[in-house]
This record gives C-alpha cells, sequence and structure tokens, in this order.
C-alpha cells in the first residue's frame, strides 16, 4: 500500500502497487477426489474431497487456500481432486497482500488447469468473495495489484485504474508480525467511539490519495513524499502505527528517503520510504542501523501469470 490504507476499507480510494516477490502456485489432477495442499508455511493438508473443505477449522495461513478452493470448485467440469503446492520467494509473515497473492494465484491455477480462461475482472471477482467470506472486512486493493500488476488507483466496488508510475521504494520489515484484521477492527472501534473525527480522518487521507496519484504520474517525487509523510501522520492519529516503525520511518527520513509511512494496516509489519537512485543505499543502510530487515524488492508491471508446464 502506497497511501490510503484503513482508509480504502470503508470506501475511499488508495494506491497500492504489485512487488516482484512472487507465489508460484502449481495444480495437478489426482485419480482420486483428494484435495492435497503442500506449502513451507504450514504442514501438508489433506482433504477428502470437496464437500469436506471447511475454511474455519484450518489454520489462518490455509484457511484462505480453503476458501478460494471452495468458491472455484462449483465451476469445475471435472470434480477429480487435485495436489496444490505453494512455493513463496519471501516469507509470508511480512505481510505485504500474501494472502491476497496466495488467494489469486490458486483460483487462477485451478481455472487454468479446467481451461476456465477467467478474464481480470472474473478472477478478480471471485478472488474477492474468496476472501470476503474469511475476512469480511477486506477492501480488496492487495487483490486489485496483484492482479493487475503496477501502480493501481483503487476505490472498493469501482474500475481499478493502473498507473505508468514505476517508483523506487525501499521495503523495510519491522520485525514484527501483524494481525492485520485484528487492526481494521481497532479502527473500527475508534469509529465508533468518535465517528466524525475517524470520517474526517479518512476524507483528508482521500485527498492526500488523489493528490499523489498526480503527483506520481507527473514523476514529482519530492510532492508524491510530502504526501506520504502526511499519511503517516493521519495513520498514527488512527492508533495503528507503533514505536518501532515509528523509529525507523525516522530514520529513513533523515538519510534522505522523499517519504517513508508504514504500508498496510499497521502495528507491525512493513513500512515503505520513497527514494531515487542517489540515495536509496543511504536509506536501506539507515534502516539496517535502526533495527530494521531490508526486503528486496521493487514495483513490478507484471500481475498473475498463468503458465502450463
Amino acid at each position: 500500500m502506497l497511501l490510503g490504507e484503513h482508509a480504502a476499507v470503508y470506501g475511499y480510494p488508495c494506491l497500492a502497487a504489485a512487488i516482484d516477490t512472487k507465489f508460484v502456485v502449481t495444480v495437478k489432477l489426482r485419480k482420486d477426489i483428494k484435495i492435497v495442499i503442500r506449502s513451507d508455511l504450514f504442514k501438508e493438508i489433506i482433504i477428502d474431497g470437496i464437500s469436506e473443505i471447511n475454511s474455519s477449522m484450518l489454520i489462518k495461513q490455509s484457511a484462505y487456500l480453503a476458501s478460494a478452493i471452495k468458491t472455484i470448485t462449483p465451476l469445475l467440469p471435472v470434480k477429480s481432486g487435485f495436489n496444490l503446492d505453494i512455493k513463496s520467494t519471501f516469507s509470508a509473515n511480512y505481510g505485504l497482500g500474501s494472502s491476497a497473492a496466495a488467494t489469486a494465484a490458486s483460483i487462477s491455477a485451478l481455472a487454468r488447469l479446467y481451461q476456465l480462461h477467467l478474464t481480470k475482472g472474473e478472477l478478480f471477482d471471485m478472488s474477492f468473495e474468496s476472501i470476503k467470506s474469511v475476512d469480511g472486512l477486506a477492501s480488496g486493493f492487495d487483490l486489485a495489484a496483484v492482479i493487475n500488476g503496477g501502480i493501481i488507483y483503487y476505490k472498493k466496488g469501482s474500475l481499478t485504474e493502473k498507473l505508468t508510475a514505476r517508483p523506487e521504494l525501499v521495503i523495510c520489515y519491522s520485525g514484527r508480525k501483524a494481525d492485520t484484521t485484528a487492526m481494521i477492527r481497532q479502527v473500527s472501534l475508534k469509529m465508533k467511539k468518535d465517528r466524525k473525527a475517524v470520517i474526517k480522518i479518512f476524507q483528508k487521507i482521500s485527498q492526500l490519495v488523489i493528490n499523489a496519484r498526480q503527483s506520481l504520474m507527473m514523476n514529482d517525487l519530492p510532492e508524491a513524499g510530502k504526501l506520504m509523510n502526511l499519511n503517516q501522520d493521519f495513520l498514527e492519529d488512527l492508533g495503528v502505527s507503533t514505536p518501532k516503525l515509528n523509529k525507523l520511518i525516522g530514520s529513513a527520513r533523515k538519510a534522505g528517503a522523499y517519504g517513508a509511512k508504514i504500508s498496510g494496516a499497521g502495528g507491525g509489519d512493513c513500512l515503505i520510504a520513497l527514494v531515487d537512485k542517489q540515495n536509496r543505499e543511504a536509506v536501506k543502510k539507515a534502516l539496517f542501523s535502526a533495527g530494521g530487515e531490508i526486503i528486496p524488492a521493487k514495483i513490478t508491471l507484471e500481475g498473475v501469470k498463468e503458465t502450463i508446464l
């Protein structure tokens, strides 16, 4: 998420981007009705047929996969079993839309196996319904980013606009895993206590998103960075930042980043810094010195890709 987190849950626009770390999902038909899910994120899961899938009974990492399978199987022409193998080029502990990526990739892979020929819009709709059955508060921005690739301007329930901008980012893990759903609920409780104040924050964040969209299209990185910093101020007002995140963000700014903020729900996970080639290494060094873990990733124009092995 570049700008607009939390506000996006309530229908305000946001700017998000796909990064070049990947989930690779491989599916292969079986001769029986068993569904076997394998991943380095959890132990092998064996399910005796589609009717036995119950996402609420599975561990959190695989609940999204179970929901994805349940969502697409009514469309499959053959009710045979299959193996579904997931490999990742990075740790899902970082957050960064990993649940959305795994969901979209799994549905896409199964659709390709059974030659369903889903459009990107159909893939998004199916994946979003799948995720909402696990997390009813999801906004869908991460799905839109991983499916379309590049930087997107996204608003829940509206068309997704893909931008041509491709700025330099430094992505840093704070060292603490966050619970996205818990953070969204925390903001929801804050809204119940003082709805007027929270809505005012969301409206201001929305304007920052609109302005940042224009700045990125004009490649005005200093202005885009300034808007990111203002977005961070509002996220701190919402109570979703942490002392460690604030320390890392301050270090990135002092080292020359145009802007730095949390990326996602907050409470831990990652922050991003907007940089250029001249200050990139200095920002990375400052973040590492402040106790952050640099994630070697960059914005990619490529979205979900299907391949027949």
